[in-house]
């Protein structure tokens, strides 16, 4: 969709190598034929508990503030601090719940049937280590170490230097504020491809469906 939003925010922020890592997930089901497996995730997904909220979620950073994130600031006042750790807070928490379907989707690439029940029982740490080995980029985007100190509050804003110290229990990172920054740009623009997985499953399917009586009617196998 050619919109203001898309030109201005989700293309500057390298949306499209999301969008097309998903795309490349889906259609390798489509290829395997697979089909089924996933209707069932996605099935199981949409009535869990999980779904209406991430939705809700979604819209709301989406239409109002995510589009906070646009401007190149100067300078960072304890307000914008604020701002930018509790929209840290949200995106993380809506990546948490939608990379469970996209490691479930590597699941069933690998021929393993998993349910959207078992996929939330596990780990963010081991959803994220499983996506660093088969989709590293959708793995790279994310802290573990961001996201825990977000939420446990275990981080520290330097006024005077303008940054972030991120504490963990086993690590920490410290990013200025700009970095900080540009690290929710990144996650934004991946949440949004992840919250895209259905969609793209709905293309890479239709295509391959076209791509075949294509070839039929030019009297190909």
């Amino acid at each position: 969709v050619d919109s203001p939003l898309e030109r201005k925010y989700f293309r500057p922020f390298g949306y499209a190598k999301y969008r097309d890592c998903i795309l490349d997930q889906v259609t390798k089901v489509v290829q395997l034929q697979r089909n089924p497996a996933v209707d069932a995730l996605f099935a199981e997904f949409n009535q869990s508990q999980d779904a209406f909220p991430a939705l809700q979620t979604l819209l709301s950073l989406i239409m109002k503030k995510v589009r906070y994130l646009e401007y190149d600031r100067k300078v960072f006042r304890p307000p914008t601090y604020e701002r930018l750790i509790g929209l840290c807070g949200e995106l993380s928490g809506l990546y948490e719940k939608l990379v469970r379907v996209s490691v479930g989707v590597e699941e069933i690439i690998d021929g393993r049937q998993v349910d959207y029940v078992e996929l939330a029982t596990r780990s963010l740490g081991s959803n994220v280590n499983m996506l660093m080995r088969r989709r590293p980029l959708l793995a790279k985007c994310f802290s573990t170490t961001i996201r825990n100190a977000v939420a446990h509050r275990s981080y520290y804003v330097r006024l005077s230097d303008a940054s972030i110290a991120f504490v963990d229990r086993k690590s920490q990172k410290t990013l200025s504020a700009r970095e900080f920054v540009s690290y929710l740009r990144t996650l934004s623009v991946a949440v949004a491809a992840l919250a895209l997985t259905q969609v793209a499953f709905g293309h890479a399917r239709w295509k391959a469906t076209w791509d075949y009586y294509g070839q039929v009617r030019a009297g190909k196998p």
